[in-house]
């Protein structure tokens, strides 16, 4: 599945205000976002709201992660309170600015995520992705695959493709540790445990905001044996692929 989620650039206010990034959270409307705008069906029956970056079969998921629900009341008292975090005195946001992937559907989908965060009291402009260094932008609306978490956790949380310790400067103590831990463990069973709790710390701080995953297709031909039934990228399992010959009919 391809996932769909909003990240937080780390010198943005946002990323400094928890309250702020709860707002962003508790007022988009996912699951009419999924069924009107991704996959343009109202029964919704290939993709599905997640509450982490992989896909939810994954080993990285935990169960006590804090769920991303859509509430009005709950994101405007939070929207109030990320003002008051980030101006003390005047109580005002900044205008937030996005980059979103330049493709009809996601473009229709972040105007309809910034309709939404209007609502209450937060400002976003969607800005074009070759507009400067991505040090301008505040929230990234990213697309792609992340069947990985022992890899996949570093660029969501530094937008660093990357592994590079400068990265790391500007979070939290135990947010560097528990990154520089799963990098290093050997221990298949310490990494799984490392993922579940990074999963479960970063919901609770909403360090990112999960949006859906949606279903992709993959087409072979009648010979390959060996293809997984649920494949997580293309060349999936490419060790043990096996291709008979193609009789002439």
């Amino acid at each position: 599945p391809t996932t769909h989620l909003i990240l937080f650039h780390p010198d943005s206010p946002a990323w400094r205000s928890r309250e702020l990034r709860r707002a962003l959270s508790y007022s988009v409307e996912r699951d009419l976002l999924l069924r009107e705008i991704i996959l343009r069906d109202p029964s919704g029956a290939h993709g599905r709201l997640i509450e982490s970056p992989f896909p939810r079969s994954s080993y990285g998921n935990s169960l006590q992660a804090r769920p991303v629900s859509y509430d009005l009341s709950a994101a405007l008292a939070m929207s109030v309170a990320g003002a008051r975090s980030i101006d003390p005195k005047g109580g005002v946001l900044p205008t937030l600015r996005m980059v979103a992937p330049p493709t009809q559907t996601e473009q229709a989908a972040a105007q309809a995520m910034i309709r939404n965060w209007k609502r209450v009291g937060i400002n976003v402009e969607l800005v074009p992705d070759e507009e400067g260094p991505q040090a301008k932008y505040d929230l990234i609306y990213r697309v792609g695959i992340l069947p990985e978490p022992v890899v996949d956790w570093w660029p969501i949380v530094t937008l660093s493709r990357r592994a590079t310790l400068l990265d790391l400067t500007k979070k939290p103590d135990w947010l560097r540790q528990q990154l520089i831990e799963l990098d290093r463990t050997a221990d298949w069973n310490r990494v799984i445990a490392q993922s579940q709790d990074l999963h479960r710390r970063l919901s609770i701080e909403a360090a990112y905001l999960p949006l859906f995953e949606v279903e992709n297709y993959v087409v072979i031909r009648k010979n390959v044996r060996g293809f997984p039934a649920r494949p997580m990228h293309c060349y999936d399992s490419v060790d043990r692929w096996t291709l008979e010959a193609m009789l002439p009919e």
